[in-house]
């Protein structure tokens, strides 16, 4: 657990517990010691781990033994974090316990956590802190902090107020501070390229025009007729309309000649609906392969077909591959005449088996028996599609030893021996991973059927008591050096 706590992803990775799989780490000033890792859709610090972020058995009183607390001084403190998670009771039994930090305010400004703030109202409070606060819409810290305070924040509030959409937050930094003529440009672009029209009102009515300012890009048409109407130069991103969805505005758009589209719009409205492209194509609107190659992948096939009879710019490879990897079977068979390239026809079906589409898969070799690589079933095997790799061990498709390997390493006791069956190769990586994924049954099997062994290291990372043992009782358990 120190060493958990000191940032060691060696021995996270070991810890026996399902969300062990989903960790991404990425490095960040100083390997080792600091650290991010995202977890259900969050960033989460090496600082913050002992706080119960990630997982409910790691209790927070652990945090109380000072021992654990041997962060870094470059990551977050054990009261930041406790401020982050706005755990107010938390904050005081540590505070008393003689932990200090220069960063818990910030923390609480941030997060929005008002009974922290109000305990920590002597606390000095950085611009920082105040910026955050703007930036997450947090318009009660923002009074309050001003008031006990009186912080004042940087542009970087305002812009980012606006561009998050903070009308609330906006006027109250209007009304509170005094901003240059280039602060609100760039908070009215801000707002502007968001479709955010109260905060343009706002800003517009709180200011004059800087004088010279360049055309305001925009996505909204009702923005974009405000900033006309206030003799402010725009220009509306028809583009974006279109990769929206919305006919209606891009129609309106079109009639009343307020912008146009570029070949990009095309290929944004392949992926959005058969009357967006023929509205486009009637207005003339470039197009691309990359249109076509768009619609394949979302498996738009009335697109598809539409673009292939009224434009000559064709598709790519790109076309078949994609959707072959989405599994869009009648996709994938509309386009098998018109593209038959060795190159594309072998990626498609290894895409295909790496995602599980045994249905695309079987009509591919059906078609073309002789083209493909190991990649297919090395992929199917990695991802756990049994049915697939059952079907390319049937037809006799290669594989090397990334296939068992890759099983090994997910888990999948079934497809590991259903490979051993049929003679597959594979490295010490195979049982490698199992150890560090704490896969027992997998390590079991291939200590008791196979010969490859393991690492000398790989003991280390079995981190339960059952694994150990079958480890160290293992024949091809490796002597020490």
């Amino acid at each position: 657990m120190t060493r958990y706590q000191n940032g060691l992803p060696l021995s996270l990775l070991g810890l026996d517990h399902e969300w062990k799989v989903d960790l991404a780490f990425e490095w960040v000033n100083v390997p080792g010691i600091r650290f991010a890792l995202r977890y259900e859709q969050r960033d989460v610090w090496s600082g913050e781990l002992f706080l119960d972020a990630l997982d409910a058995r790691f209790p927070l009183h652990w945090a109380l033994f000072t021992e654990l607390l041997a962060l870094d001084a470059a990551a977050p403190s054990v009261l930041s974090c406790a401020a982050k998670y706005g755990t107010r009771a938390t904050f005081i039994s540590l505070s008393a316990l003689g932990f200090c930090s220069v960063q818990p305010i910030d923390g609480a400004c941030r997060n929005g956590h008002m009974d922290v703030l109000r305990y920590l109202c002597n606390e000095s409070c950085s611009v920082k802190g105040f910026d955050d606060a703007a930036s997450h819409g947090h318009v009660d810290v923002l009074r309050f902090m001003h008031a006990t305070h009186r912080v004042t924040g940087s542009p970087r509030a305002l812009h980012l107020a606006a561009q998050h959409g903070h009308a609330d937050v906006v006027l109250f930094l209007l009304t509170h501070q005094q901003w240059t003529a280039r602060d609100i440009e760039v908070s009215l672009r801000n707002a502007a390229s968001e479709g955010h029209t109260s905060i343009v009102a706002c800003l517009l009515a709180q200011y004059p025009r800087p004088v010279n300012m360049p055309a305001v890009d925009t996505r909204s048409i009702e923005v974009y007729e405000l900033l006309v109407a206030q003799s402010v130069p725009a220009v509306l991103d028809v583009d974006a309309l279109v990769a929206a969805g919305n006919l209606a505005h891009v129609q309106y758009a079109y009639a009343h000649n307020l912008g146009t589209c570029s070949a990009h719009a095309m290929t944004a409205a392949a992926r959005v609906s058969l009357q967006m492209v023929q509205l486009l194509d009637r207005m003339g609107v470039a197009c691309a392969p990359a249109a076509m190659d768009a619609a394949a992948k979302a498996g738009a096939l009335e697109i598809l077909e539409y673009l292939h009879a009224q434009r000559a710019e064709g598709c790519t490879a790109r076309a078949i591959v994609n959707a072959a990897a989405k599994g869009h079977l009648d996709v994938v068979r509309y386009l098998l005449p018109h593209r038959m390239d060795d190159v594309g026809y072998a990626e498609a079906l290894d895409k295909a088996a790496a995602k599980g589409h045994l249905n695309v898969v079987q009509f591919l070799l059906s078609h073309r028996s002789n083209v493909g690589t190991a990649n297919a079933l090395d992929g199917a095997a990695r991802g756990g599609h049994e049915d697939v790799v059952a079907y390319l061990l049937a037809q006799g498709r290669p594989c090397t030893s990334a296939a068992l390997d890759g099983a090994a390493d997910g888990g999948h006791l079934a497809i590991v021996q259903r490979l051993h069956a049929a003679g597959a190769l594979a490295t010490t990586a195979a049982l490698d991973r199992a150890i560090v994924r704490g896969h027992l049954e997998v390590v079991a099997f291939l200590l008791a059927h196979r010969s490859e062994g393991f690492s000398t290291r790989a003991i280390a990372w079995a981190r339960s008591k059952a694994m150990q043992r079958l480890l160290t009782s293992s024949h091809l358990c490796p002597s020490p050096r």
